[in-house]
């Protein structure tokens, strides 16, 4: 993989809008989610996040 590829500004590759919590949603989404993270559970391989 090209690491530039990582680094590469994509903001602007879909029209958004800004959720009342300041996360952006993709206008053209066919479901969007928004919600708060209220805890994360660490377990040894992975995270969960509620």
């Amino acid at each position: 993989m090209d690491n530039g590829a990582l680094k590469k500004d994509k903001s602007e590759t879909f029209k958004f809008t800004v959720s009342e919590n300041g996360a952006p949603l993709i206008d053209d989404a066919k479901v969007s989610i928004e919600y708060e993270m209220n805890h994360n559970y660490e377990l040894e391989n992975f995270d969960n996040f509620f």
